[in-house]
């Protein structure tokens, strides 16, 4: 291997180690905003397994696709479509504030204070 492909292989760890904390966290932030209280157990399950899974799908999808080393450019075009899906959907629905549908605007309370809430 040679030197440059060792240091892209050290970027894209610490480019994933960088992103790792936003794919676990984001669960959370989100039930806790979108969703109301009776339903934030399942969303947060739901959205905390879809990167196991995810995962799983991709090493399946690779196995099943790749026969030679000239079948990799494929793979990641193909791996990459619910990715990029997702992204649109994401930057089109999501909003910064909560929600304003009924639903779930009515569970969502407004953040304590901290040392307020520590009495």
């Amino acid at each position: 291997m040679g030197e440059h492909k060792a240091y892209s292989v050290y970027f894209g760890t610490a480019l994933g180690a960088n992103a790792y904390p936003w794919i676990v966290f984001t669960p959370l932030k989100v039930s806790s905003v979108w969703f109301p209280s009776n339903q934030r157990n399942l969303e947060t399950t739901i959205c905390i397994m879809g990167n196991p899974l995810g995962v799983m799908f991709v090493n399946i999808v690779s196995l099943a696709i790749v026969s030679s080393p000239e079948d990799l450019k494929l793979t990641i075009f193909i791996d990459g479509i619910p990715a990029v899906i997702g992204m649109i959907i994401t930057f089109v629905f999501v909003r910064r504030n909560a929600p304003l549908f009924p639903s779930s605007a009515i569970s969502v309370k407004k953040e304590m204070p901290y040392w307020k809430g520590m009495k």
